[in-house]
């Protein structure tokens, strides 16, 4: 992890702590969020003093304490890679266990609380951290919904991360699941290293992207195996299809029949589609029909 692409990852997190410091200081309904961060910060190293703690402290600024129990030797996480770890979450108040898993995947989104988005990325593959939350770093002046976690409440959590994925490589350790779930064998492009299974052998020529075809689909998702998207005899010009098509139906001859499998990279990304949600796998079941004149 270099010191750049900690910092943007770092960056926004300042922003968003400096404005609702103003906000709330301009406030008629007076709530301090420095001040209590200050509190929180006190109780903090004051815990670390008592219990005999060794810690550190972030270097972008958020004044953040965490104890390195188990250097990784691997890649450290970066924004939106999908962790696999196990993970506990206490309150340092009283020691509660608010919450607890074993062989998780996370994303390292915006969407997570901003302690974790602030110490993570010093973990490696293979290590283990502990952190120490101020409560705006968590979840902040009003708890979580569930009740779980009150107010103010100061957070400790203990990491372990057992390995790194790119999306991409996250969907396609799904698509192996997939197939070994369903007991199905599939073939993979040599270029992309997409998976596909010829389900029929067809007896005519193989298309190129170029080239306009007459096919009948059906396209689902493989998170629920939930038909999105249904045709037959219906014609285009491959060329014009998402890129998981263009690179996995020349492997099918005119006639034959090939199953799928599309990691969101190769079809409708992070933004999704209408009826695709951000980041879906793709299974198509497609009969290439004929190569049109």
């Amino acid at each position: 992890m270099t010191q750049s692409r900690l910092q943007s990852v770092l960056f926004g997190l300042s922003i968003i702590l400096l404005a609702f410091t103003t906000s709330c200081l301009n406030s008629d309904d007076v709530f301090d969020s420095a001040e209590q961060y200050d509190k929180d910060q006190k109780i903090i190293s004051q815990y670390i003093s008592d219990n005999g703690i060794t810690v550190q402290t972030d270097t972008s600024g958020h004044g953040l304490k965490y104890t390195m129990v188990k250097e990784g030797t691997g890649d450290s996480p970066v924004l939106n890679d999908i962790l696999f770890l196990n993970y506990k979450g206490t309150l340092l108040s009283n020691g509660k266990v608010f919450d607890e898993q074993d062989s998780a995947f996370i994303q390292l989104s915006p969407n997570l609380i901003g302690g974790w988005q602030v110490l993570v990325p010093y973990l490696k593959e293979g290590g283990e951290m502990t952190m120490y939350l101020p409560s705006f770093y968590g979840y902040g002046h009003y708890g979580s919904g569930d009740g779980s976690i009150p107010a103010d409440a100061i957070l400790i959590f203990n990491i372990e991360l057992h390995s790194i994925f790119t999306q991409f490589e996250f969907e396609q350790y799904q698509i192996e699941r997939y197939l070994e779930n369903n007991e199905l064998t599939a073939m993979t492009d040599t270029v992309k290293g997409l998976k596909y299974i010829i389900t029929k052998e067809g007896t005519g020529d193989h298309p190129v992207p170029s080239d306009k075809i007459n096919v009948d689909y059906e396209g689902r998702l493989l998170a629920d195996d939930k038909v999105f998207d249904i045709n037959e005899d219906i014609e285009f010009t491959l060329s014009t299809r998402i890129d998981g098509w263009k690179v996995l139906m020349p492997y099918v001859k005119e006639g034959g029949s090939i199953t799928m499998f599309i990691p969101s990279e190769y079809g409708y990304g992070r933004s999704g589609g209408s009826t695709i949600p951000p980041n879906a796998t793709l299974i198509f079941e497609v009969t290439l029909n004929k190569i049109v004149d």
